[in-house]
């Protein structure tokens, strides 16, 4: 008994065999095969693999900025919209650093929407990271010491008239340096700030079905989830959250005179098939 050779192999039986082993043929191994036949059908053949290796790609990923092109134009952009300041927060590129920088007294906390968030909208399980400096606008080298100057990602839902979100930041809370959890439902917050030494740091916000989880990467670079503020684990549901957010970064400073700045050294995505992806 002998295998049959691709150019005689049935057209039908080869999609089927295709499809049981295409995880485990690599793309000189096809092209070969399709070299091997003359026939539309081989032809046929190869761009269905094409399609399949395509589809099979992270969608997610065309998503990612590392802020190196000097555009927001395909970002959707909140600053503020629900009064009438003109400039609450800067938002602009610089030096490869998408940078955030109040102008005036801002804050995401219950009914109050009035700090700027730079984000897509993503339907579906997601993981986004970031890598972010919380620093002093008057003073790059330094963090933020006065209360309330935080940054970093949040998870939102814009499409109701009441505050729903959670989120994770870095800064100067109402007592020290601290990352600080907040889940905000129906405009009532809660949150927590444990304190940390600096307000520098890598964050990721990760989506599987109705349950978030918020990391915070730890100097071993491995990335440790944050407690719920009531709840006390590491498990965030929000099951009245849709399935499309806008997801990204946030700012926001709870002083008359701000004196912070977020820079952001990027922001990238990849689509989670369960909890064990949100750590890898």
């Amino acid at each position: 008994m002998h295998l049959m050779s691709a150019n005689k192999m049935p057209f039908l039986i080869r999609i089927c065999l295709c499809l049981i082993s295409f995880v485990c043929l690599s793309c000189d191994q096809i092209e070969f095969l399709n070299r091997q036949s003359n026939t539309s059908q081989n032809n046929l053949f190869a761009l269905l693999l094409l399609g399949i290796s395509a589809n099979s790609s992270d969608d997610l990923a065309r998503l990612n900025d590392e802020f190196n092109e000097q555009t927001l134009s395909n970002w959707n952009i909140y600053n503020n919209q629900t009064t009438n300041l003109s400039n609450p927060t800067t938002i602009a590129i610089t030096n490869g650093n998408l940078q955030l920088t109040p102008q005036s007294q801002t804050l995401w906390f219950n009914a109050i929407q009035t700090g700027a968030m730079v984000s897509k909208t993503i339907s579906g399980n997601f993981v986004a990271s970031t890598s972010v400096q919380v620093r002093r606008r008057t003073n790059a080298n330094l963090a933020p010491n006065q209360t309330v100057e935080l940054a970093g990602l949040m998870v939102r839902n814009r499409d109701t008239s009441l505050e729903n979100y959670v989120f994770i930041v870095l800064g100067f809370d109402e007592n020290d340096l601290s990352v600080e959890v907040k889940t905000t439902t129906n405009d009532v917050s809660s949150y927590v700030g444990p304190s940390r030494s600096s307000s520098d740091g890598e964050l990721r916000i990760c989506r599987i079905g109705d349950n978030f989880y918020l990391y915070l990467k730890g100097t071993d670079g491995t990335w440790i989830a944050q407690n719920h503020p009531t709840t006390n684990n590491p498990v965030f549901v929000r099951s009245d959250l849709p399935n499309s957010l806008e997801v990204g970064l946030n700012i926001y400073a709870n002083q008359g005179t701000p004196d912070v700045i977020a820079r952001f050294d990027y922001i990238r995505f990849f689509r989670p098939n369960n909890q064990t992806d949100c750590t890898r």
